[in-house]
């Protein structure tokens, strides 16, 4: 069995996975060896690419802030209050409360944790999507 051309796929010359005998012999197009052209290796300026949608996050962020700021309290006073004529949910609320800020902070400590063992995550989640 001799080597064999390797087949190139949109200009791009792609090995069998199969024949690890033949050589790849990368062939750029005209315009990828003119950096002139495609920008490579040059400085961006900075800036915004999407303006509108810019404005968009931040009236929602603007927004959120607002209605936490003018209902927030009272809406948990209302719950409260009107919890007395039945059930009393204070406890639940502070547990939920509790329960969110310590999901906070141990998803900040474990974020760093991970980002050390990239290779072991992503191994360990294809073991276990197979095996479950």
């Amino acid at each position: 069995m001799g080597a064999r051309e390797p087949v190139v796929v949109q200009g791009t010359a792609v090995a069998s996975p199969y024949d690890h005998h033949t050589t790849q012999e990368t062939q750029q197009p005209a315009a990828a060896r003119n950096s002139e052209e495609t920008g490579i290796g040059e400085k961006q300026e900075t800036r915004c690419r999407d303006p509108i949608f810019a404005i968009l996050l931040y009236a929602n962020v603007a927004a959120i802030v607002a209605v936490a700021g003018i209902y927030g309290t009272a809406a948990f006073s209302t719950a409260v209050d009107d919890s007395k004529d039945g059930y009393d949910y204070t406890g639940y609320v502070y547990v939920v409360f509790i329960i969110g800020l310590v999901a906070i902070i141990l998803s900040g400590v474990s974020l760093p944790i991970m980002m050390c063992m990239p290779e072991l995550l992503i191994k360990a989640s294809l073991f276990l999507m197979l095996i479950l």
